[in-house]
């Protein structure tokens, strides 16, 4: 992960981020142009002000430009991603044992997409771990309900929302994993025709006023205060959703416990979830669907090929191995009481990005589930069952094959894909966007054109030559025209870290180019159709 951090040039999204964190450590949370960005950012801002109080120290000028850089923000998120397979290694030990701890610890560390994503200046790992946290912190409670565990909880579920918009679908989880425990329980007094004692219901509303209450307060926090208990008839709202509640009489009048810019941020990102107002468009193996069009919509399956594609294989085969061990072994009441808090999380967020969400520009969006899948796997080696020798042979050489293919890519983990895609100069045809192409590569193709003189970054039209094209105007998310021609006639000879491939046109192969175009449009003319690109 250091070593990524220190290779990867600035992606899209990190400037915004860290500037979001500065403004709310001025003590300005208005989102003003940032759509999405939340205060949890403001820890990345840390080593900018220990630069400013070195500075300040004798010989600490030569030091406060290294705290005060991106890779010292980026460090920040390394050791939050640290935190995370600690907690996931918490977990699982007190689920599965020693033994399937290590396992679950094993497979966050060789997560490409946790490394690459656990060093950059964006809210992504940080939402996986308020997840991971929220979900284990609220195990605890519905395992021993006390006042002290339901603070922590609430508390735990409360910080969650300051990482990013996905963790308000906690609130929603919770209710249905209460439920669940309490499925049974519910049954058998129905059949019985018995009523819960007054004082269940009591405990249950005196429990949940606490989680309202003691999680609306980290959010009015971290968004500084900003206006709270302003109606909706009062916020500017751009959502199909919200501007429906909006009119909505009464509904409208009721004041929300939420500060302005959280409400107004929920908008926006619904807002540009409808339109695709922040994106041109997603990709998925050769089709690309443009934002801002009538009926825009995104792929069902999206997010399954994320999956099957950039988690390692070796991973893959774990989670099968334990969802099959689950399946022949565990009772159903076991399973509400223990796994439901990492399944059920995870079979949420898969169908809910899956079906009802457009915003479909990288796997970092389900990047939540993963931690979760983990902790899960420990349970291959749990305490109190005998792991027969070939279990263990078999799980240390997925864990060496996972290693060989993630250190393959090293210290490109962005890019990465497992071994369904053996060409990696073939992998735009399947993906792009954050999945390949987020910026990262600057810096070594500034070095490329550097040394490879008369190379040609972007040319405006067909032109022979080296050339090089970044991943996301090559499929055509930018212009679905201007590399026409180059990804449908022309394979890639190469590529600069995984996410800028390098082509070699010759004349020949222009005038191959221009007497196929020339024939194709006397095809058409013969045909009716009439010529419908320049010559």
């Amino acid at each position: 992960m250091l070593a990524a951090m220190l290779h990867q040039a600035p992606t899209f999204d990190e400037g915004n981020h860290y500037s979001y964190g500065l403004m709310v450590s001025h003590m300005q949370s208005d989102l003003g142009p940032h759509d999405s960005k939340m205060p949890f950012s403001i820890v990345n801002t840390i080593p900018h002000y220990l630069s400013l109080a070195v500075a300040l120290v004798p010989f600490g000028r030569q030091v406060a430009p290294c705290l005060d850089s991106l890779n010292a923000a980026r460090f920040v998120t390394i050791c939050f991603t640290v935190l995370m397979a600690w907690c996931v290694f918490r977990w699982s030990r007190a689920l599965y044992g020693t033994r399937g701890a290590f396992l679950s610890l094993f497979l966050v560390v060789l997560d490409p997409n946790i490394m690459a994503h656990g060093s950059l200046v964006t809210t992504d790992l940080f939402v996986s771990l308020m997840v991971l946290v929220a979900m284990h912190r609220y195990w605890v409670f519905l395992r021993s309900p006390s006042v002290r565990s339901g603070l922590w909880s609430a508390a735990t579920l409360g910080l969650a929302q300051l990482s990013k918009y996905t963790a308000v679908y906690l609130y929603p989880l919770f209710l249905l994993l209460l439920l669940l425990r309490q499925a049974a329980p519910l049954l058998d007094g129905m059949r019985h025709r018995r009523h819960p004692p007054a004082c269940d219901l009591g405990r249950l509303a005196g429990y949940a006023m606490l989680f309202v209450a003691v999680s609306l307060l980290p959010v009015n926090a971290g968004f500084l205060f900003n206006r709270p208990f302003m109606p909706l008839s009062e916020h500017g709202l751009k959502s199909e959703l919200f501007r429906t509640l909006q009119r909505t009489p009464r509904l409208n009048r009721i004041p929300l416990p939420l500060p302005k810019p959280f409400v107004e941020g929920l908008d926006r990102v619904k807002h540009n979830d409808e339109t695709g107002g922040t994106f041109p468009g997603i990709y998925l193996r050769g089709e690309v669907r443009y934002s801002g069009r009538a009926n825009f919509a995104g792929f069902k399956s999206y997010y399954l090929w994320c999956y099957l594609l950039k988690v390692p294989l070796a991973i893959q085969c774990f989670v099968i191995l334990a969802l099959v061990c689950f399946l022949r072994r565990e009772s159903r009441a076991h399973w509400r009481t223990t796994e439901a808090f990492l399944l059920v999380p995870v079979l949420f967020f898969m169908v809910y990005f899956s079906l009802f969400f457009n915003t479909q520009i990288g796997i970092r969006f389900i990047l939540p589930v993963f931690p979760l899948l983990y902790v899960f796997c420990g349970s291959l080696l749990r305490e109190g069952t005998d792991a027969s020798i070939l279990l263990r042979a078999v799980c240390t050489g997925l864990l060496l094959y996972a290693a060989a293919s993630v250190a393959s890519y090293a210290p490109n983990f962005i890019p990465y894909f497992n071994e369904l895609v053996p060409d990696r100069t073939k992998t735009y045809r399947f993906l792009a966007d954050s999945n390949l192409d987020w910026g990262q590569a600057t810096s070594s193709l500034r070095d490329y054109l550097l040394s490879h003189p008369g190379s040609k970054f972007h040319p405006p039209q067909p032109t022979r030559g080296r050339i090089l094209v970044s991943a996301n105007a090559l499929v055509g998310l930018t212009d679905p025209e201007c590399f026409r021609w180059l990804r449908e006639n022309f394979e890639p000879v190469g590529h600069v870290d995984y996410a800028v491939f390098i082509f070699d046109v010759t004349d020949e192969d222009l005038w191959e180019l221009d007497r196929r175009e020339r024939a194709a449009r006397s095809l058409r003319k013969h045909a009716g159709m009439g010529e419908t690109s320049p010559p």
